[in-house]
């Protein structure tokens, strides 16, 4: 009913608003939630806080503030401060907010924010969680909570940034349900978080990671850095255009943690020229890396040259997309 009321002719011509490809699925969401009538909807921003689509909900339990990083500078402004802004739009007047305090900037306006609607503010820091041991590709960590004391939680993944994000949500939901869930739904809860291309691995000793910023492959290096691996590591690498890729190649190339490095082209329109991607490598005196025309051919040589050596896969969402197709076709 909605989309036969459109003015169609109009929206061809250009006169009036045209929802983006991003509204439109979260309307059609917002209509099926309508329907299903669940208990809670977890809604996550689509760009932004403050202008995204997602804020048009007048009714809110929790807002909840991941980390911040240089992303999408062209929208949301050029500094931490600016997309912090945007970001802190999200909180509303008699609403608790849960946010990282991680930078010192970032923290600031979200405080400032949360001063001026006069709401309850829940930061979580380093020092609410701590690592214990990494163990047979699993992490166990302890969680300083709210209502339940110190938790212990095993996270089954091998990146190290998933503790920060689990801390971030068991806060959201104690915060949310007010300490009332059993300790057990918690622990489970957390055991059986799964999250697709994130040090995901999908052949053995094969992992894809989404990092696509200077922030994500910070925190992809951080766990690469203390995966344990003696016999070396090989990088499949490459970079959407508008993304920041020059502090990306950067900090891979001091990292100094890969053997082999293979820079390959990906199939969008938004991927970065690899020439430029080369030339950025060349200029940090990098000898490990080769290029390669297609990236699951590139893959495939790299699993064949490998004799112990672990695979990691990163720099674009679109590459992590591209690789996982290869479990389909074969």
């Amino acid at each position: 009913q909605v989309y036969e009321s459109l003015d169609w002719e109009s929206l061809e011509q250009g006169v009036g608003y045209h929802p983006t490809f991003f509204e439109y699925l979260f309307f059609m969401g917002m209509l099926y939630f309508a329907e299903r009538q669940p208990d809670h909807c977890i809604l996550e921003t689509g760009l932004g806080g403050r202008l995204d689509a997602t804020n048009s909900v007048a009714k809110k339990e929790l807002s909840v503030i991941t980390r911040i990083s240089l992303d999408h500078v062209e929208y949301l402004g050029d500094t931490v401060e600016k997309i912090a802004c945007e970001k802190a739009g999200i909180m509303m007047k008699g609403v608790p907010a849960v946010y990282l305090d991680a930078e010192k900037s970032s923290v600031n306006v979200f405080e400032r924010y949360a001063k001026d609607l006069d709401i309850k503010r829940y930061p979580v820091s380093k020092n609410d969680y701590e690592f214990l041991n990494f163990q047979h590709k699993t992490i166990d960590f302890l969680f300083h909570s709210l209502y339940y004391g110190d938790i212990r939680f095993s996270l089954h993944t091998i990146a190290r940034y998933q503790m920060e994000n689990a801390a971030l949500a068991v806060r959201s939901v104690e915060v949310l349900f007010k300490g009332s869930l059993p300790e057990e739904v918690l622990y489970h809860g957390v055991a059986k978080c799964f999250w697709q291309g994130r040090m995901e691995e999908i052949f053995p000793e094969v992992y894809v990671d989404g990092a696509h910023n200077e922030d994500g492959i910070r925190a992809f290096l951080d766990t690469v850095g203390a995966d344990g691996v003696r016999s070396g590591r090989f990088l499949l690498f490459s970079a959407v255009a508008d993304k920041d890729y020059e502090h990306m190649i950067e900090r891979i190339a001091k990292a100094g943690l890969f053997q082999r490095i293979t820079i390959v082209p990906m199939k969008t329109h938004r991927a970065a020229d690899t020439d430029r991607l080369k030339r950025i490598f060349d200029s940090y005196d990098v000898k490990s890396y080769q290029m390669a025309e297609d990236s699951g051919e590139a893959l495939k040589e790299l699993m064949a040259l490998r004799d112990g050596q672990r695979i990691y896969v990163a720099g674009s969402l679109y590459l992590v997309g591209e690789i996982k197709e290869l479990l389909t076709d074969d």
